[in-house]
């Protein structure tokens, strides 16, 4: 009976911390209407100002600053800079889409330059986000100046497409790397109908080792498509 007791007490302690934390756990979890650049530029300036304070790590020429902030399907990304790191960061602009990543655990997304491993944080002054370190320490740095440059063409070139992936350009090429040849001129009098040879069966190019197949989804924005790499060659057909 005793036993009995005991086990309830534990129980109905169970369900009043549960209770107490799931507030708190949810409430980590900000979301973003606008740019969220003022946000993390005040918490990390606060966080230089009191837990950083004082390290050897530390660059004076640096100060905090977001910037580049930018909708990226549901979410935010941009970048931060302080006197410590230069890193990019994700945060949440929709509640019901946010993938949810423990603090310490990666998570991989996938922007227009490649695959990028994200690290997922759990700040009681920032909340939730993930982050990707770009320069870490900055004790290289000249200025202010330069460390901003460096987020900047780094944001930049994660959302640029390699040029080979790119479509209607020339740099599509077969498997073994021969260049597509251009079409044949025309006989006199006659039209030229350009079709594309079948595909032949075989396993698809990758760009990398360890990276995404040449079949992958790219997403910009509120828009998404699917792309597959073009066909090796054209030939041209006098028509009839």
């Amino acid at each position: 009976m005793e036993e009995t007791k005991v086990t309830q007490a534990a129980h109905e302690a169970e369900r009043k911390t549960v209770r107490r934390t799931m507030p708190t756990q949810m409430s980590r979890l900000r979301v973003f209407a606008n740019s969220p650049a003022p946000h993390f530029e005040s918490g990390f300036g606060r966080i230089a100002e009191t837990r950083m304070k004082g390290l050897p790590i530390l660059n004076p020429r640096i100060r905090v600053k977001a910037d580049n902030f930018r909708r990226w399907g549901n979410d935010w990304i941009g970048t931060v800079t302080t006197p410590w790191a230069v890193i990019v960061v994700y945060a949440c602009g929709c509640r019901e889409s946010w993938v949810d990543v423990p603090a310490g655990e990666v998570r991989t997304l996938e922007l227009p330059a490649g695959d990028f491993p994200f690290l997922g944080c759990r700040d009681a002054l920032l909340g939730d986000y993930l982050m990707l370190s770009l320069v870490s320490p900055v004790t290289e740095f000249e200025d202010q100046a330069a460390a901003e440059a460096v987020a900047e063409i780094a944001l930049r070139t994660i959302f640029t497409v390699p040029e080979d992936e790119k479509f209607g350009t020339n740099y599509d090429t077969e498997e073994e790397g021969t260049p597509i040849p251009p079409l044949t001129p025309p006989v006199a009098g006659r039209k030229v109908i350009p079709i594309r040879a079948a595909q032949t069966a075989g396993p698809f190019r990758s760009r990398a080792a360890g990276s995404s197949p040449a079949w992958r989804r790219e997403r910009t924005n509120d828009r998404c498509w699917c792309h597959h790499r073009r066909p090796a060659a054209r030939a041209g057909v006098p028509s009839r």
